[in-house]
């Protein structure tokens, strides 16, 4: 109820559906998270803030079992911001759990 007030007061802010986002995965919905972390990655001004949501969006994926959603995330979210180093440790970690190795080995290296 709080956040749809917000959201009506202020439509186009991007943070907030973030925060929003984030904290719905915080209380273990992240169903319910995906839709403001998708809009948040297409309409943020911000390449930090794209990217950010992008790495929820990979993290979601990889909770939900789909691991070629999580893997795309984290790809669009290292592309938005290249020294996001959450993106690329989740990455490196999915390539890992899928025994792509050597892809997970360079990107720890990162």
């Amino acid at each position: 109820k709080y956040w749809n007030r917000a959201l009506s007061l202020h439509p186009g802010n991007q943070q907030l559906r973030y925060e929003i986002g984030l904290a719905y995965l915080r209380s273990g919905s992240p169903e319910e998270a995906i839709p403001f972390l998708d809009q948040v990655s297409k309409e943020a001004e911000e390449a930090t803030l794209r990217s950010q949501a992008f790495t929820l969006r990979g993290y979601t994926g990889v909770v939900m079992g789909a691991s070629g959603e999580a893997e795309k995330a984290y790809q669009s979210a290292i592309e938005a911001w290249p020294s996001n180093l959450m993106a690329i440790k989740g990455l490196a970690h999915l390539m890992s759990d899928l025994e792509r190795f050597e892809e997970s080995r360079e990107l720890f290296k990162q």
